[in-house]
């Protein structure tokens, strides 16, 4: 199977969330991705 290319966005996305959070674990990003979508839920515009 070939590798799929990655968007160069969703590259720097996950360079910078690495690097402003320094996960050590699952744990640690699993925290990290939960105060991301946490706030962008929050940040969403709600739908009628």
């Amino acid at each position: 199977m070939a590798r799929q290319k990655r968007d160069p966005k969703t590259v720097e996305l996950a360079k910078t969330i690495l690097e402003s959070y320094n996960p050590e674990n699952v744990g640690d990003i699993q925290e990290a991705l939960k105060d991301i979508f946490g706030l962008l839920s929050l940040l969403l515009p709600v739908g009628k």
